[in-house]
């Protein structure tokens, strides 16, 4: 096992000091058949990794990798480019994103992030704001800044396609079920909720 921590993976105030992170999820990849051996199913996992997702337009994969969706006390969600930290050429390439997005709409900390099964094609956040966040990708191009935020526009826009209220306090935790047909939320209210993620 590596443990790598990259010093650009960060959520900064509008002051720029760093803000505590309390979520981390990956966009999931999935690359082996049934019939093939760890082996050979580790080594073509990774060069998945290095050529992109596989729900990306194909310009994009060569410099995208899978997402990395961290939640803050800022109120943000970061979503990181995983190719820099995979591949040192990559790192060293100028021409790779890092950041990719910033996504805001929650009004306090986000407490969880969790990217749809299968394709990683949603992302789910919770908050304690008690409000669910479905994201989804802008595929039209046009490239965003959050309002507020100092950064260069994002690389990506993701747009919040629905909001779910239920919990009457912190949204802290969020499961997706395998075939993404519920999403179930954990909140500090003591309530678990089972959502139709068909809806979404």
């Amino acid at each position: 096992m590596y443990i790598i921590r990259p010093d650009w993976v960060s959520h900064p105030d509008d002051r720029g000091r760093q803000q505590p992170i309390y979520s981390i999820h990956i966009q999931p990849v999935h690359v082996a058949d049934a019939g093939t051996d760890a082996s050979s199913s580790s080594q073509s996992q990774a060069a998945s990794l290095k050529r992109g997702h596989s729900g990306d337009d194909a310009s994009e994969s060569k410099s995208v990798g899978p997402r990395i969706a961290t939640g803050g006390q800022d109120g943000r969600i970061r979503l990181w480019n995983s190719l820099p930290i995979l591949d040192p050429d990559a790192e060293m390439d100028e021409s790779v994103p890092r950041l990719l997005s910033i996504l805001a709409i929650h009004t306090g900390a986000v407490l969880c992030v969790r990217w749809s099964s299968i394709d990683g094609r949603l992302l789910a956040s919770g908050s304690d704001d008690s409000k669910i966040v479905i994201w989804d990708k802008d595929r039209s191009g046009q490239p965003s800044v959050v309002f507020g935020e100092t950064t260069v526009p994002s690389i990506e826009t993701w747009r919040a396609i629905k909001v779910l209220f239920g919990h009457e306090s912190d949204v802290a935790q969020l499961a997706w079920a395998p075939d993404n047909a519920y999403l179930a939320s954990c909140g500090l209210d003591s309530h678990v909720i089972i959502w139709d993620g068909r809806s979404f």
